[in-house]
């Protein structure tokens, strides 16, 4: 089993740029996964990589966007093997 990231984020999240920073961030650190708009104005974000790139990529995602207020963060195991990272509409 893969280990992953499932990542809530709140706060101004949309109409930012945030999923193709995102997207962009996650094509050159090799990254896999998604990322998608909710209805409740949040984002969420599923992250495939070792524990160490998803901490990295943490650290740029509240460093890029300070107008984030919450990131949760749940570490799961997972079946699903992703090939890239894309965005979901």
């Amino acid at each position: 089993m893969a280990k992953g990231a499932l990542l809530k984020i709140s706060g101004q999240a949309q109409g930012v740029g945030l999923r193709y920073a995102v997207y962009q961030y996650a094509q050159l650190n090799q990254l896999r996964g998604w990322i998608r708009n909710e209805p409740d104005s949040t984002v969420d974000c599923f992250l495939q990589n070792s524990e160490a790139e998803i901490k990295g990529f943490l650290g740029w995602l509240k460093k890029e966007f300070s107008n984030i207020e919450r990131i949760d963060l749940n570490w799961q195991e997972t079946n699903a093997d992703f090939d890239n990272f894309i965005v979901k509409y």
